[in-house]
């Protein structure tokens, strides 16, 4: 896992987010991979996370 790679949040999930941030804590900081009103980062557990393919 690394800044800038792209992840479904969860298996089958829609959407696409980006790392932002990797910290210390075993927590990642990610945002939307689609710019707009409303899009901003939060952090997520990695353990759900599914490299997207497209």
């Amino acid at each position: 896992m690394n800044i800038g790679d792209r992840y479904h949040l969860a298996p089958g999930a829609p959407g696409i987010v980006v790392i932002r941030e990797i910290q210390d804590g075993g927590l990642v900081l990610v945002e939307n991979d689609t710019p707009g009103p409303g899009v901003y980062p939060y952090l997520v557990k990695p353990d759900t996370l599914v490299p997207a393919t497209t």
